[in-house]
């Protein structure tokens, strides 16, 4: 909060929870192709050393997002990610908010492989006493670090 940043949008999610906030970007031709050269000179063209990758699920195009980050310099990059799909871009990620989907999302328990290190971060959305309980299963099963972890509480209008 309080960093100029700039957020590239990846279309296409493995998950479809029932409370997403970005349904516009859950099929991939949703999104709009552009080739790696225009993506770096659009961040770029911002002067911004700070880049967020989210989607959809950013993971799923690392291929195309590698292409992408061994070009782009001195800029901070954090990729948010439900955590569903190990990384193969560390060397080139500073931060990794993870946000592994609870059953109350309407999804099915999967397996987390974005495991805890110095550069990851969870959050957890929560709804009901239940989403607590599972959250907390989470924090033991993968031994995630109390200090790394955020709890949001989950809301579609101001009152809830």
């Amino acid at each position: 909060m309080g960093t100029p940043t700039v957020f590239l949008r990846t279309a296409g999610c493995n998950l479809r929870c029932t409370w997403c906030d970005t349904p516009h970007a859950l099929e991939f031709r949703q999104g709009r192709k552009m080739e790696t050269d225009e993506i770096i000179e659009k961040i770029e063209s911002f002067q911004c050393g700070h880049l967020v990758i989210t989607g959809g699920e950013p993971m799923i195009q690392q291929k195309g997002l590698l292409e992408i980050l061994k070009k782009l310099r001195g800029v901070y990059v954090e990729i948010e990610t439900n955590g569903g799909f190990a990384s193969t871009m560390d060397r080139y990620v500073q931060q990794y908010n993870c946000s592994p989907k609870l059953k109350g999302s309407g999804n099915k328990s999967y397996d987390l492989k974005i495991l805890p290190n110095a550069k990851t971060w969870y959050k957890f959305v929560i709804d009901t006493e239940k989403d607590l309980e599972e959250t907390l299963e989470y924090i033991a099963r993968y031994d995630l670090p109390h200090r790394r972890v955020r709890l949001m509480p989950e809301g579609e209008t101001e009152k809830k």
